[in-house]
């Protein structure tokens, strides 16, 4: 029986071997042909931070600049590499090796799911690091201001605007530092028409007035709001009236008066305002006594307003009031004088001419233009007595002109029954 096996196995021995030889080319052929070596590339594959602690504990930031994904090539059978994507790798950039010019190595590897593929299988990166910038953490208190957004109800003021907290301390990167000018609430009052009372989010704003926006997660606040209240004024028009005390130098006139605003806005309690139709400025704050030349009188608002009054419009504070002077003419005029009021059951006459010379005084312009026309005389004999007595003239000029000298005319007034009240055309005349 021994014999026998021997025989079989030594029978045709090179044969045999042939054989073998050519069934193992064959299954090499076979497998190349059916599972061929093939590379791919795959991106994509998000890089995982390692060992940050050693910046942020330092009071410091980073901020990735390139080498957040990575893009390998990876060789293998074809029926293996074809099944891959990027969730089958794990990217990883460790900060413990960050060089001095803050780059960190990037290191692939199979997923731990498919780490029995690891010897079969070839990783070349394409992406090697990971590059970084680095900053300092600093902090900056800002003053809270505020920024009204819309308008008031039409008639209204507001005023009075209160923060709970006047000041907000902002810790975050140096260069998100930089970019933050001011922080401020904004508020929104539009058509606002009763006292105000809110809560509103701080805004932060550039130095070209961008908004910031304040709520990044780098950026750390010591408070996010604040409490808003305000109070709501009624509001008014109001004309300003004025009047001079005094007179010019001897030799000079008055020719004109004139305010830079006719108007004042203002706001108050509603009682306060409507007790006032005016603005009035007091006389003696426009005292012309003895002046010889145009002067101007600035009047400060606020010394102006009655108490619980206060100005809407911040940029008019001081009013000017020009009193403009000229040196004054004398010019005589030829007027006829009339007789005026008489008591009842009394005539009158004027014993004579009733024409007289009258010498008056004003500015060139106002002179110049004047005629006899112009110019009203009278004498009023409301209080005179029975008989003949010397009555003074009365004028009727016009503004900024007057009398030099006081003129009497002679004058009869007689008790008559039948021209009691009444003057003939003759005495007129």
């Amino acid at each position: 029986m021994k014999e026998k096996l021997i025989k079989v196995f030594t029978q045709n021995l090179i044969l045999k071997l042939v054989s073998i030889v050519a069934a193992v080319i064959l299954w090499v052929i076979v497998v190349n042909v059916d599972d061929p070596t093939k590379e791919v590339t795959i991106s994509g594959i998000t890089v995982n931070v390692l060992n940050d602690n050693l910046i942020t504990d330092n009071d410091q930031v980073y901020e990735i600049v390139s080498g957040q994904t990575v893009t390998i090539k990876v060789s293998g059978p074809r029926s293996i590499v074809e099944a891959f994507d990027a969730s089958d790798f794990i990217a990883t950039a460790d900060f413990s090796e960050l060089s001095q010019t803050n780059a960190v190595p990037i290191k692939v590897v199979l997923s731990s799911a498919n780490s029995a593929y690891t010897s079969k299988v070839s990783i070349t990166s394409q992406t090697y690091t990971m590059r970084i910038d680095i900053e300092d953490i600093i902090s900056k208190t800002y003053t809270i201001g505020t920024v009204l957004n819309g308008a008031v109800a039409d008639g209204y003021y507001l005023d009075d605007v209160k923060l709970s907290e006047t000041s907000v301390t902002i810790t975050a990167a140096e260069s998100v530092i930089d970019t933050i000018a001011t922080v401020s609430a904004v508020i929104d009052v539009t058509k606002l028409d009763e006292d105000l009372s809110t809560t509103v989010n701080l805004t932060g704003y550039s130095s070209s007035g961008n908004s910031v926006s304040l709520t990044k997660a780098d950026i750390e606040l010591s408070i996010s709001s604040v409490d808003v209240t305000a109070k709501i004024y009624k509001t008014a028009t109001l004309p300003i009236v004025y009047e001079t005390t005094g007179t010019p130098a001897s030799g000079a006139s008055v020719s004109g008066v004139s305010i830079s605003t006719e108007s004042l806005s203002v706001y108050g309690s509603s009682d306060v305002i409507d007790a006032f139709d005016e603005i009035t400025i007091p006389s003696e704050l426009l005292d012309i006594d003895g002046i010889t030349s145009t002067t101007k009188f600035d009047i400060d608002v606020s010394d102006i307003l009655p108490d619980g009054v206060y100005l809407a419009d911040d940029e008019v504070t001081t009013l000017t009031v020009t009193v403009t002077i000229e040196n004054t003419v004398t010019k005589v005029f030829s007027v006829s004088v009339k007789i005026g009021e008489i008591p009842d059951g009394y005539s009158a006459k004027i014993n004579g001419s009733n024409s007289v010379s009258v010498t008056l005084s004003g500015t060139a312009a106002v002179i110049s233009e004047l005629t006899s026309s112009d110019i009203i005389a009278y004498v009023d004999l409301t209080d005179a007595t029975v008989g003949t007595s010397n009555v003074l003239v009365s004028f009727t000029l016009p503004d900024g002109v007057e009398a030099v000298d006081e003129i009497y005319v002679s004058v009869t007034l007689n008790a008559d029954e039948t021209t009691a009240g009444e003057t003939t055309e003759e005495d007129n005349n």
